[in-house]
């Protein structure tokens, strides 16, 4: 046995001799809040030290130059939580004394306090208002330095924050499938658990009511229609034997979309609502076709009109449909807007006619879906005979007229300078 103790203590002389040690004035004080969040009904533990010594992160250690000969530590809690002193620990040089009295602690040392250990149990009321509330500790330290100047007071305040959150079981939804085209049902898969770190209250006429996206209607079913009773004890947990079924409408927008459930119970006479989240995703597409009469041959320069139909044929709106005609290089666009499923609507496209013989007639729409929201398009292509402009009788028997006028009128205008001239 003294052989080990001797072992440590070389240990820890090899330790301060080769490690690199750096002076404050201070000590070291630090609190702890454990856990932060906690429910109603729950409890949680305050833990300040102080400490003499502390290591760096990057190696060595920090020790306090001044001694502290006392130190007052009050804790401060928020109103209404019951909170009790569980154990305080303080080591040091010299003879130490320690008084408690309720939240308030004074220690003293002949010499030095070289390290304080402060426990506390915190209690809170089932039906405390949830919130975040601050943690406190008081503390003023009467400290000396090497050349015997005093010094007081020194401040070793600090606060922390508790989170308290609503009472209740471990609870949470799944949705069976996650992305869904509607019309479609999906299956919320409901767990419920009634393990640490729940505080252990019995819990009686479970309710549970899913909340789909609008504008479906919410499923309300109470425990005792699945389980055959409607309470959980502490230690407990249950797993729906089934999904839970809602529609998604077909009305309901495209987009990630938000399911909800409330579980509403009792406890102590107290009623209470908790919930769960998930999200689906609701994919909203549609498809447009487009038909179009167009004569199997055209003449080079010309400008046909073509009939054009593009119809909405999805259940779901078309935006932004756009119609786009293209031969030889020459196009032409036309905005035709929103469809709604099933709406049909005529347009015409002027499109100017360049090249000779077989060319491509491309006809497209493009449309975006509501969700993902994305161009898609939809195609048609026609071989078109291009011909050059022909010889047209009409044109040549006229311009064939107005020759004949002019030279009939150049004869006779020139009769008539001939006898003016005799």
């Amino acid at each position: 046995m003294r052989s080990r103790r001797l072992m440590v203590l070389i240990a820890l002389l090899l330790f301060f001799t080769y490690a690199r040690v750096e002076r404050v004035n201070c000590h070291y004080a630090w609190l702890e809040v454990n856990p932060d969040v906690v429910m109603q009904g729950g409890e949680f533990e305050i833990r300040y030290n102080i400490s003499k010594f502390y290591m760096l992160p990057t190696g060595g250690i920090v020790v306090a130059g001044r001694q502290m000969r006392e130190i007052s530590i009050s804790l401060e809690v928020p109103k209404g939580m019951n909170c009790t002193i569980e154990r305080l620990d303080v080591s040091g040089n010299g003879s130490i004394t320690k008084e408690i009295n309720g939240l308030n602690i004074i220690v003293r040392a002949s010499i030095d306090i070289g390290s304080l250990n402060l426990v506390a149990r915190v209690q809170v009321p089932l039906d405390y208002e949830v919130g975040s509330y601050n943690i406190r500790v008081d503390a003023t330290a009467r400290e000396v330095d090497e050349n015997g100047e005093e010094y007081y007071p020194v401040d070793y305040s600090t606060s922390d924050n508790i989170e308290i959150k609503t009472f209740g079981p471990i609870f949470s939804i799944r949705p069976e499938p996650k992305e869904v085209e509607p019309p479609h049902t999906v299956g919320i898969i409901v767990t419920i658990m009634h393990n640490e770190p729940v505080p252990p209250f019995e819990i009686t006429n479970l309710t549970l009511k899913v909340i789909p996206p609008p504008p479906n209607k919410p499923e309300v079913i109470p425990l005792v229609d699945i389980f055959g009773r409607s309470f959980l004890r502490p230690g407990s947990s249950v797993k729906f034997p089934r999904p839970i079924y809602v529609e998604i409408d077909k009305k309901t927008a495209g987009g990630i979309r938000e399911i909800r459930a409330e579980l509403e119970f009792w406890v102590l006479g107290m009623k209470k609502v908790i919930e769960a989240r998930t999200n689906i995703t609701v994919i909203k597409t549609t498809n447009v076709n487009i038909s179009a009469e167009v004569p199997s041959k055209v003449v080079n320069g010309s400008e046909p009109h073509l009939s054009l139909e593009v119809v909405n044929v999805g259940s779901c709106v078309a935006k932004n449909v756009i119609v786009l005609g293209d031969m030889s290089g020459e196009k032409s666009v036309v905005n035709v807007g929103n469809l709604e499923p099933g709406q049909f609507k005529d347009i015409e496209l002027v499109l100017p006619v360049r090249g000779a013989g077989n060319e491509t007639l491309l006809l497209k729409v493009y449309w975006n879906n509501e969700y993902p929201y994305e161009q898609v398009s939809n195609s048609l292509e026609f071989t078109v005979l291009v011909t050059k402009r022909g010889f047209n009788t009409k044109i040549a028997l006229v311009i064939g007229f107005i020759g004949l006028v002019l030279a009939i009128g150049w004869l006779i205008g020139k009769k008539t300078i001939k006898r003016s001239a005799s």
